[in-house]
């Protein structure tokens, strides 16, 4: 979320943490809903896409971060698989 808070964008979160006080039961609702039953999920205008590199992708894309070639763009994708 790092490339998100960088370009200003508004978002908000929610957070499962410890298999206690429903959070199983909360997870797998949320996982039942979720692409490929995993997280993180991105959701805009009702679209979900999981995967950390594919969200971010979508990020910098989104904001012509890519690059305006396909070497740019090349480049971009390489520094992303390097993140994570």
């Amino acid at each position: 979320m790092n490339l998100v808070k960088y370009l200003g964008v508004k978002f908000s979160t929610q957070v499962l943490t410890e298999l206690k006080n429903g959070v199983k039961e909360k997870w797998m609702e949320v996982k039942s809903k979720s692409p490929l039953g995993q997280l993180p999920v991105l959701e805009i205008d009702g679209h979900k896409i999981c995967q950390s590199r594919t969200i971010a992708r979508f990020a910098a894309k989104s904001a012509g971060l890519l690059g305006k070639t396909d070497w740019e763009e090349i480049r971009a994708d390489m520094l992303v698989e390097s993140l994570m």
